[in-house]
C-alpha cells in the first residue's frame, strides 16, 4: 500500500481528529497554568489534565487500530500516534516524579 499524508478509513480520520483536539487542548493547558485561577494542583488543572489525558489515549488506540488492523499508512496518523504516545509517557514520568519527590 502506498502512504499518503491524510488518513483514508474513518478510523484514521478520528485519530487525527483527536490528535488535533489534543493539540489544541496542550496548548489550552499551558496557557491556563500561567493564570492564578488553575494554579497546578486547582481541581480546575486535575479535570483538565485528565481530559487532556483521556483524549491523548483515544488518539493513540484509534490510530493503532487503524494501523494495525484496517493497514492505514498516512503519515499523519504515524506523527499523531508518535506524539500522543510521547505525551502519555512524560504525563506518566512527571506523574511518578511527583509521588516519589523529585519534581
Amino acid at each position: 500500500m502506498k502512504m499518503t499524508f491524510m488518513p483514508k478509513t474513518r478510523a484514521g480520520k478520528w485519530a487525527v481528529g483527536m490528535g488535533i483536539l489534543s493539540i489544541t487542548l496542550m496548548i489550552i493547558v499551558i496557557i491556563a497554568l500561567k493564570t492564578p485561577y488553575f494554579e497546578p494542583g486547582t481541581i480546575q488543572a486535575i479535570i483538565l489534565g485528565i481530559f487532556w489525558l483521556l483524549i491523548l489515549v483515544i488518539t493513540l488506540i484509534a490510530g493503532v487500530i487503524d494501523v494495525w488492523k484496517n493497514k492505514e499508512r498516512s503519515i499523519i496518523v504515524f506523527i499523531f500516534i508518535f506524539i500522543s504516545l510521547l505525551s502519555i509517557c512524560f504525563i506518566i514520568l512527571d506523574f511518578i516524579a511527583g509521588i516519589l519527590g523529585m519534581a
